[in-house]
């Protein structure tokens, strides 16, 4: 049996609604790990809310890896009933810009997430607000006020 073209679209169709529940899966759960990290009330050593843009960029790279090895799934097991076994390269190689858009596609749908919780849900758990600003930074990043010349 071979793959038509209608099957590969509907495999697409999947491989971006199972993108985006990892996504949301993967920032749900950077997203309550942020929130049990205490805060230090000691000045100058406040390591929690670096400790919380670390486990933001983990959980980045996490949901980068996870997406792409899942899409790299949902194509094996979709296509190895219908396709002989040398043959799912080939299919894997036709869907690659697919995979590779997923892939790219799930960096800022993670961030958008996280930032989306981060704003509604403020008021419950503010601890993730530390990862945006913090001692009047901006990312972990202090703001320059004005350069003076000469």
């Amino acid at each position: 049996m071979t793959y038509t073209i209608t099957d590969i679209g509907l495999l697409k169709m999947y491989i971006y609604i199972w993108a985006f529940i990892v996504t949301l899966v993967i920032t749900g759960l950077v997203y309550l790990l942020n929130n049990l990290i205490q805060f230090t009330y000691q000045s100058k050593k406040k390591k929690d809310a670096g400790i919380r843009r670390i486990n933001f960029l983990i959980g980045l790279n996490v949901n980068v890896v996870a997406v792409f090895f899942i899409t790299i799934l949902i194509v094996n097991n979709y296509f190895r009933p219908s396709v002989a076994e040398n043959n799912v390269i080939v299919v894997i190689n036709a869907l690659e810009r697919t995979i590779n858009l997923v892939t790219w596609l799930s960096i800022p749908l993670y961030v958008v997430l996280f930032l989306a919780a981060t704003l509604l849900l403020r008021n419950k758990y503010y601890k993730n607000m530390t990862i945006l600003k913090s001692n009047n930074k901006i990312l972990g990043i202090k703001k320059i006020k004005g350069l003076r010349h000469g």
